[in-house]
């Protein structure tokens, strides 16, 4: 996992990443990749490895943005409900945003889309989250 996306000098972007998180103004904003909540192997590393980017930096909050996850697996979705207790469990804002229409079915019929706040953007994701100055 990066802090942020590669320099512009770079060749392309490390597409072995299952999760790119960022800090912006202090709210990890966390990207995952395309089959980051298909393969059991790589669910298994968004979860680890947003636990430990979260307790290093201890943000308020974390929106995780899946604009380019086109699927999701029943394993998958119970990776969500740990970020999601892990965030309750530590006061943390948890949103989630550009979900496809596919994985925004599958959180819809197995009622997950009540348990989680589910943004279009994630400019509308992030409105709110900081208080106004």
């Amino acid at each position: 996992m990066v802090e942020q996306q590669p320099s512009q000098g770079s060749k392309e972007p490390d597409h072995d990443q299952v999760v790119v998180a960022r800090l912006f103004h202090g709210i990890v904003i966390a990207t995952l990749a395309r089959d980051a909540f298909w393969d059991r192997v790589k669910i298994h590393q968004v979860h680890d490895k947003l636990v430990k980017y979260l307790a290093a930096k201890q943000p308020p909050a974390l929106i995780l943005d899946l604009e380019k996850v086109e699927r999701v697996s029943s394993e998958a979705l119970g990776i969500l409900l740990k970020i999601r207790d892990h965030a309750v469990a530590r006061d943390l804002h948890l949103r989630l945003c550009n979900l496809q229409d596919a994985v925004r079915e599958v959180m819809k019929i197995t009622d997950l889309s009540k348990l989680f706040e589910i943004y279009d953007t994630l400019p509308q994701a992030y409105r709110g989250l900081l208080p106004e100055d």
